[in-house]
C-alpha cells in the first residue's frame, strides 16, 4: 500500500540471554527527515467515472508542463482508503479526485481540489514545490525538455527519410551510395543518442542543501 509518510527504517533484530545488553532509546531508528524528491499525489476512486475525472486523465495529466514536471517528483495514484491511513495525509482536502503536492521535507502539504483543480493551478503549485527544494527552476526543466523532445522528432524525420533512402539504394543504388547512407543513419543515431543522455542528466535534480 502507498504511503507518504516517513516510516523508520526496521529496527535491528533482538538479542536474547543473559549478556543481551539494555536497550537505548537513542539507539532506535528515526523516520527520515527528507525524501530524494518531492511527492506528487494523485487521489482517485478506479471505481469512480465522472466528468472531473475524464478532466484530470485527458486534460491535465496531459499538459505537457505537468507531465515533463512529474519527473521531479516522486509520482503516486493513491485511493481514498489509503489516503485515510497517511498520518501526513488523512486531513487533506475530502473532494475526488484531488492532487496532493508534499514537500521533501515532510512540513507541507499543498492541497488542489475543487475549482482550483485544473492545469494551470497544479502547475504552479508543483513549481513552487519544486523550486524550494531543487537548485535548478522547474520551469527551465521543462523549457530544456520540450526543447529535446522537438530535437527527437527532428531527427525521427531524418531517420525516416534515411530508411526510405536505404531500401532504394539496397534495390538499384551502388555499394558506395548504400555506404554514404549507412554512415549518415549512424551518424544520425549518435545524435539520437546524445539527446537521450542530455535527457536523463536535465532530471538529476540537486537538492539545494546538499
Amino acid at each position: 500500500m502507498p504511503r507518504i509518510s516517513p516510516v523508520a527504517p526496521a529496527a535491528m533484530p533482538v538479542v536474547t540471554g543473559a549478556t543481551a545488553p539494555a536497550a537505548d532509546p537513542a539507539d532506535e531508528p528515526a523516520a527520515p527527515t527528507r525524501a530524494e524528491k518531492p511527492f506528487l499525489v494523485y487521489v482517485e476512486d478506479p471505481a469512480a467515472s465522472s466528468e472531473k475525472f475524464d478532466a484530470v486523465e485527458k486534460v491535465l495529466l496531459q499538459d505537457e508542463r505537468v507531465a515533463y514536471g512529474s519527473r521531479a517528483f516522486t509520482a503516486v495514484r493513491m485511493s481514498p482508503d489509503e489516503v485515510s491511513t497517511d498520518p501526513l495525509l488523512a486531513k487533506q482536502g475530502k473532494a475526488l479526485p484531488r492532487f496532493l503536492l508534499v514537500s521533501a521535507d515532510y512540513a507541507s502539504v499543498t492541497t488542489l481540489e475543487g475549482n482550483g483543480l485544473n492545469a494551470g493551478a497544479v502547475w504552479n503549485a508543483m513549481k513552487a514545490t519544486s523550486d524550494k527544494f531543487f537548485t535548478k527552476s522547474l520551469e527551465a526543466c521543462v523549457r530544456e525538455m520540450r526543447d529535446t523532445i522537438l530535437e527527437l522528432d527532428k531527427i525521427e524525420g531524418e531517420r525516416k527519410v534515411l530508411d526510405d533512402k536505404k531500401s532504394r539504394t539496397a534495390a538499384k543504388g551502388s555499394e558506395a551510395e548504400q555506404k554514404a547512407v549507412e554512415a549518415k543513419l549512424a551518424a544520425v543515431e549518435e545524435r539520437k543518442q546524445k539527446v537521450l543522455e542530455r535527457q536523463r542528466v536535465l532530471w538529476e535534480l540537486k537538492p539545494k542543501s546538499a
